[in-house]
């Protein structure tokens, strides 16, 4: 691993029959062990013998790699950060009378947040927005895998029946103590959207003259074998706006402990309708880290907005 390694031997304590040694241990890592081949590394070493007869009878070494580690561990989290974000799609989806947009903000390196769209056949398209339980590399391998699971699902059976789908599939492979909440809708070229809610914090849908939630649905899933979900079609109006969420939006904290709420997030969204889907996704974001300035960022936040004008 070490061709050319070299020991420079730093202290000797002798107490007894015990000997400790420190020092430090450098030389090129051929094999990349640690760093990428070819690296010159150097790091501490502490010996520990003892001694009997004027012989070593037992000998304990310590390296401490940590450094190198860590750095090849923050280099795989970099790698894995940059592939979840190739792996969700543009952050601006456009269609004749829609036009939609979203982003999410890891509490770690990697979160367990997805949003996705995609076209579906006769001129429809479809949105979802999950959370994974949990956090970091657990939950950001299982959120790519219900991801692509929800992507290609059949389409022709509608929301519920695809969610009902994804949870088979998850379960098929449990993992301990994983199960997703998720928010699936199509959407018809004129303007009616059929989603079911599972387990998701509602949606908002606001109009000019209206304002409600979309909590039609049923169970998390990946957890419940036996779990149902419904769905429901909402007629848009012309100047809809649905506003999805993840509860790291609704459940980010303040130094003084209090959670930024659904009342602060409604208000926060009702005067945007003049703004792009794009600007207010950045609006809904930015409220949210500014209250909860000071504070640690618990949970990943992700906010996907769906701003519809009738066609005339």
């Amino acid at each position: 691993m070490f061709p050319d390694v070299v020991a420079e031997i730093e202290e000797t304590t002798i107490m007894g029959d015990r000997v400790f040694v420190t020092g430090t241990i450098s030389g090129t890592d051929e094999s990349g062990a640690f760093a990428s081949p070819g690296t010159q590394v150097r790091f501490p070493m502490v010996l520990m013998c003892t001694v009997s007869g004027g012989k070593i009878v037992s000998e304990r070494r310590i390296w401490d790699f940590r450094g190198f580690l860590l750095e090849r561990v923050q280099d795989d989290l970099e790698t894995a950060a940059k592939i979840q974000r190739l792996l969700l799609p543009q952050g601006r989806f456009t269609r004749p009378g829609f036009e939609m947009a979203a982003a999410s903000l890891p509490c770690k390196a990697i979160g367990g947040d997805f949003f996705d769209y995609f076209d579906l056949p006769g001129g429809a398209f479809a949105l979802t927005l999950g959370d994974i339980a949990g956090k970091g590399p657990p939950s950001a391998l299982l959120s790519a895998s219900l991801q692509a699971i929800l992507a290609v699902c059949p389409k022709d059976g509608g929301p519920a029946a695809t969610l009902a789908l994804a949870n088979q599939a998850m379960l098929r492979r449990p993992v301990p103590a994983r199960y997703a909440t998720v928010f699936y809708a199509s959407i018809t070229p004129d303007g009616r959207l059929t989603y079911s809610n599972a387990g998701h914090l509602p949606p908002l849908l606001i109009g000019r003259s209206r304002r409600r939630v979309l909590d039609r649905g049923g169970m998390v899933v990946g957890l419940f074998e036996m779990a149902s979900f419904e769905e429901e079609t909402v007629q848009l109006q012309d100047g809809d706006r649905l506003i999805v969420f993840s509860d790291g939006v609704t459940e980010a904290v303040n130094t003084r402990g209090e959670d930024f709420g659904d009342e602060r997030l409604a208000a926060c969204v009702e005067d945007l309708g003049h703004l792009s889907p794009a600007d207010q996704v950045a609006r809904i974001m930015e409220a949210v880290q500014t209250f909860a300035t000071g504070a640690r960022q618990a949970d990943d936040i992700t906010a996907l907005v769906l701003s519809y004008q009738r066609p005339f």
